[in-house]
């Protein structure tokens, strides 16, 4: 799951550790 997590930031994709995370993560990737 680590090798996929870094695979996936490498990629420019923002990558939660926990569901909870997920709302912020958006938040901040559009920027409200």
């Amino acid at each position: 799951a680590a090798e996929k997590v870094a695979a996936l930031e490498a990629a420019g994709i923002t990558v939660v550790s926990s569901p909870a995370d997920i709302g912020k993560a958006i938040a901040e990737v559009i920027k409200i």
